[in-house]
């Protein structure tokens, strides 16, 4: 199998982590802090990369050149940021604004916008398809996105804070490999955001762990380590525009989850526009091999 297969599947995985994240996130908002719940899901994260990437060499942080520690720094403080305005605005705002604000292409925009692809009208075509896709299964109301608040303000903002960090991914240099910039992005994002914590005055006290809420926690530790390493991965081998529409099977997934879990039965409005963004991305696979 080839690197950018592996890079595909990465994504295609994250896509589904990204479904079930929501739920976690905000069952741990009800216990935790805000800052304070980002940091022991990234320390949770961090460990489990220490079993998982036992070969990692170490002994390279001291070859790591000023310019590449601006931009692991760059792209921690983008990833947390992004982090931690998308969980403070996910209680106060509209499902149907996240779910539409999140489908808007902005990491295939930014990639366009500083050149590290080129802009196709067969790319654009298809970004636009999956974007239309993602619309037609999250927004069932029109009604339901003609506010626009504080809420739908962080989760905009957000976004463009995840997107860089998708496509800077292209700019680190062959010293590191993925593990190895993952656990460095994971150790200054958990001190990062303690400091924060700190500063906000958040209680550094751990509530009364139950076996559900310890599960929820470890669950969101997960998340954050496959957040943070399928990322780096999957945007080191896949073009980041086809990357885009990848990470829209998202609300795919969702209707996956929906019906197995709950029974739900997809409408006919849900299954056109999860086969918009299914075709969209083997459309762009194509694109991006032509």
């Amino acid at each position: 199998m080839t690197d950018r297969k592996k890079g595909i599947i990465a994504l295609v995985f994250l896509a589904g982590v990204y479904a079930s994240a929501g739920a976690v996130i905000r069952y741990l908002s009800f216990h935790f802090g805000l800052f304070q719940q980002i940091y022991l899901r990234t320390f949770l994260g961090l460990i489990l990369g220490f079993l998982i990437f036992r070969k990692v060499n170490y002994g390279k942080l001291a070859k790591i050149s000023p310019k590449e520690w601006l931009l692991l720094v760059g792209r921690t403080v983008s990833n947390n940021l992004a982090a931690s305005l998308w969980v403070f605005a996910t209680p106060i705002t509209k499902l149907a604004n996240i779910a539409f604000i999140d489908s808007l292409p902005l990491t295939a925009a930014l990639s366009f916008l500083f050149a590290i692809e080129r802009l196709t009208m067969r790319k654009a075509f298809w970004v636009l398809i999956s974007f239309l896709g993602v619309f037609i299964l999250s927004v069932k109301n029109l009604s339901d996105i003609t506010s626009f608040g504080v809420g739908e303000m962080f989760v905009y903002i957000s976004g463009f804070f995840f997107a860089f960090r998708n496509i800077s991914r292209r700019w680190h240099s062959k010293l590191l490999n993925d593990a190895e910039i993952s656990q460095i992005m994971n150790s200054m994002g958990m001190v990062f955001l303690f400091v924060v914590s700190m500063i906000a005055g958040e209680s550094v006290g751990i509530p009364p762990m139950d076996p559900f809420l310890i599960l929820m926690l470890l669950a969101g530790g997960f998340i954050m380590f496959a957040n943070v390493f399928l990322t780096n991965y999957g945007f080191s081998v896949v073009p980041a525009v086809l990357g885009n529409n990848i990470l829209n099977l998202e609300g795919v997934f969702a209707i996956m989850i929906g019906f197995v879990f709950y029974g739900e039965i997809s409408t006919l409005r849900e299954l056109i526009g999860g086969a918009m963004i299914i075709v969209s991305v083997f459309q762009m696979n194509k694109a991006e091999k032509a």
